[in-house]
């Protein structure tokens, strides 16, 4: 019975993994993932330092008319809300 599951990549193997018995069953091996999230973060601080904030609120576009466009609409009579 096959104990362990070897990947090689050109011939040099990467690394070797113990087949765990049952199925769907998951094991981490805590080396793999060290540093992992440091180095996240320091890509990310890096990215947003150089493009600035990953959010970007942009003035609105507003469309900008005469008071006779909107007097057009009214019949001609000037009308004032109170």
């Amino acid at each position: 019975m096959i104990h362990s599951l070897t990947v090689l990549c050109n011939g040099t193997e990467i690394c070797t993994h113990e087949i765990l018995a049952g199925s769907g069953r998951t094991r981490r091996v805590k080396e793999h993932f060290k540093g992992l999230f440091s180095e996240t973060m320091k890509q990310n601080n890096t990215r947003i330092a150089q493009k600035g904030s990953v959010l970007y609120f942009g003035e609105p576009e507003v469309q900008q008319r005469s008071i006779d466009f909107y007097e057009q609409f009214s019949g001609g009579e000037t009308i004032w809300a109170s």
